[in-house]
């Protein structure tokens, strides 16, 4: 079994870069091996982003995984099996690396897994090249008793193949590079020669408009003393019918001006009328809205006397003590930066609406059917009713 330094140069024609880390302490049952690495490309040597690493098992892949941005990837295999690495991406040759995790003594001492890390270099998919030996394995990764870690091998008859292989495609590239710049040194000419015709062709029409022009020039002139003289007969005769158009024109206008007049005053005179009739109808609309409102605030104070009259009358004859009444409810409502506590007393047949208003700024106000009380009218009368109990 060939060692690694032995196959070194076959694994850089391979552009497969083995690099094997092994943690030796106590042995550690469950191991696995923990192979990573990264996917470029042969020629540029950047990092191929989105690579597909296919893990294959008896000709069938368990599992598929892709290269992150800077071309990295990982994946955990299991002891005892035979594995094929498949790397590809689209526009490139795939390559396969086969993994074997046999043959590892029961008792081997390792801390965790084995580690494994490699370099996968990738061709460009370049026709007239046959790849067909990459359809095997270019390499195998696999345990070796003697260093107790993981290494790689490459068959000699594979690595001479793969030089003349990457001699070859060196070569292609190497053309496609000349043919591409020939392409461009013609392509370069062919504007040049463009660009020359095109010169002479705005030169000879910058000639020929001249031409055209100075023709044009000497016509136009020709044509202007024409049309000057034309034109100086045509407002001689133009002037005469000016005259007489200005004079009927002049009489017409002043009879539209006093018709515009008189119909302008009719309008004034319509305006001022409706203007009148819309202010009385306002008026007597905002009096009797007044006169409304006033009969409406009187009778909610007439209302709001009568049950103070009431109460008056309850609390005269209680002499702070809790008396019956016919009815209590209570309820709560709130507003923007307030809280109202509603508490509804039915006596002598009315109901009189007691109000606790808080708000958030800390001010307490009290009404008795909307009129405003005060703390210790609420209080009394609260003890009255039985809300409140009355301290003995």
């Amino acid at each position: 079994m060939a060692s690694l330094k032995k196959h070194l140069k076959f694994i850089y024609s391979l552009g497969i870069l083995m690099c094997i880390f092994v943690a030796q302490t106590i042995a550690q049952p469950g191991w696995k091996v923990d192979l990573g690495g990264g996917i470029k490309d042969e020629d540029s040597k950047q990092a191929i982003e989105g690579a597909k690493i296919e893990i294959l098992k008896d000709a069938s892949i368990i599992k598929t995984i892709y290269a992150n941005e800077k071309g990295k990837f990982q994946y955990f295999l299991s002891p005892n099996n035979e594995y094929t690495i498949k790397v590809s991406s689209p526009g490139y040759v795939s390559k396969l690396i086969s993994v074997s995790t046999t043959n590892v003594p029961d008792k081997v001492d390792v801390t965790g897994n084995f580690i494994v890390k490699m370099q996968v270099s990738l061709f460009h998919n370049v026709p007239g090249i046959d790849f067909s030996l990459l359809d095997k394995p270019v390499g195998s990764i696999f345990y070796e008793p003697k260093e107790n870690n993981f290494g790689f091998d490459v068959d000699a008859s594979i690595g001479e193949k793969m030089e003349q292989l990457q001699k070859e495609y060196d070569q292609n590239i190497k053309e496609q590079a000349g043919q591409a710049k020939r392409e461009k040194d013609d392509a370069e000419k062919k504007a040049t020669l463009e660009r020359l015709a095109t010169e002479k062709a705005e030169k000879d029409a910058k000639k020929n408009a001249a031409k055209e022009a100075a023709d044009a020039e000497k016509e136009e002139k020709k044509r202007k003393t024409q049309e000057e003289k034309d034109k100086k007969e045509s407002a001689q005769k133009e002037t005469a019918q000016k005259s007489e158009k200005e004079d009927k024109e002049d009489d017409n206008k002043k009879k539209s001006e006093e018709e515009r007049a008189a119909r302008k005053q009719l309008e004034k005179e319509a305006y001022e009328a409706a203007q009148v009739k819309i202010k009385q109808k306002a008026e007597e609309k905002k009096e009797k809205e007044l006169k409304a409102k006033e009969a409406a605030q009187e009778k909610i104070k007439n209302k709001g006397l009568k049950k103070q009259e009431i109460v008056k009358e309850v609390i005269k004859a209680s002499e702070i003590v809790v008396v019956n009444v016919e009815n209590i409810r209570s309820s709560q409502s709130e507003g923007t930066n307030y809280t109202i506590n509603h508490t509804f007393v039915t006596l002598n047949g009315e109901e009189i609406e007691y109000k606790k208003i808080v708000f958030s700024w800390g001010g307490v106000y009290f009404k008795r059917a909307e009129l405003d009380i005060s703390n210790n009218t609420y209080v009394l009368e609260m003890k009255i009713y039985g809300v409140i109990p009355i301290s003995k």
